[in-house]
């Protein structure tokens, strides 16, 4: 078990205008407000709910969602297993331009001990870590923030040529758990690519497995390049990318062996607040935190969090919480 503070306080202090400039890494040349983080509910619409959306032209589009089993039918005699392809199916139709969104069903089955939380964090360190120590920085944050048992921090790391602290090893893939204000070592392999999907959908599978709880929620932590470019730009790996559609698939895969939706699905992350992201993640999670903006390079407040969640253990992904990410 490891306490983070000790070894990396003076690189935090020397590091600051670094971390204030934000993901560009360039120094502001004044001072800003840090733009305001957006709280989506993606909660799911009962089935056969329709609602109407108007373009910057003129055009009314009916978008019907329904929730249907993993089985739907999705053209004249023809089935196909919902999860194997995404569980998102958008048709729209060519003569009177309506759109029919298919989700596939999950149920709301608690899959840990009641008022638990466990929160898996994907810390692709690239060079928000290696130039200024930006992730190491918010692992205090999580020592500091989950002070007992009940709510845990549970992250990846890689994606960086270089840590900024004596705990992480830069040549593996590693998994940490954070609670009782330690961290601990609980997987180590070699390194993987943080750009590939089957890499997070192998951390949180095995995460949800290991570290169960009542209410769980995800974070992306990185750099963000909103709908068209994703995020987690792995820099030891040619800079790939997350891009949406292998968001989707990484999520569809873990939800195969999940009896509930994650509670959130977070970005710490520039400009990942889109209506493309929101539509995806509503198929996984209750709550979508992000930004439509830029974020500052000091990212979430993870000390705030895991002590809210400590004193309020019964909260969910709304409210405080939400105001929190």
């Amino acid at each position: 078990m490891h306490r983070f503070r000790s070894s990396v306080a003076a690189l935090f202090l020397s590091a600051s205008v670094s971390l204030a400039a934000g993901c560009s890494g360039s120094t502001p040349q004044h001072t800003t407000p840090a733009p305001e983080t957006t709280t989506s509910a993606v909660t799911e619409s009962p089935a056969e709910t329709t609602v109407q959306t108007t373009t910057a032209v003129t055009t009314t589009v009916d978008v019907t969602e329904t929730t249907q089993e993993a089985n739907v039918t999705i053209g004249a005699g023809e089935e196909h297993d919902d999860r194997s392809l995404s569980s998102v199916l958008m048709k729209v139709s060519g003569t009177d331009g309506k759109m029919k969104v298919t989700r596939s069903a999950l149920k709301n089955t608690s899959m840990g001990e009641k008022d638990t939380w466990t929160i898996f964090v994907y810390l692709c360190g690239t060079d928000l870590e290696s130039n200024g120590g930006a992730a190491t920085n918010d692992v205090v944050q999580m020592q500091d923030g989950a002070l007992g048992e009940d709510v845990k921090f549970v992250i990846q790391t890689g994606g960086t040529s270089q840590w900024r602290n004596d705990i992480f090893d830069s040549e593996k893939s590693e998994r940490y758990v954070i609670h009782n204000g330690l961290s601990s070592l609980v997987y180590s392999d070699e390194l993987k690519n943080m750009g590939d999907p089957n890499t997070l959908a192998d951390f949180l599978s095995w995460g949800v497995k290991e570290y169960p709880a009542d209410k769980m929620g995800v974070i992306l932590w990185d750099h963000g390049g909103g709908s068209i470019y994703g995020l987690c730009q792995d820099e030891v790996q040619d800079e790939d990318t997350l891009y949406l559609s292998e968001i989707n698939s990484a999520f569809s895969e873990v939800s195969r062996n999940m009896t509930d939706k994650f509670e959130f699905i977070g970005f710490d992350a520039c400009i990942m607040e889109t209506v493309e992201m929101a539509n995806i993640l509503a198929s996984y999670s209750r709550y979508m935190y992000g930004s439509q903006e830029m974020m500052p390079g000091t990212g979430l407040d993870y000390e705030a969090l895991g002590k809210y969640l400590q004193r309020n253990p019964g909260a969910n992904g709304a409210g405080r919480c939400g105001q929190l990410l």
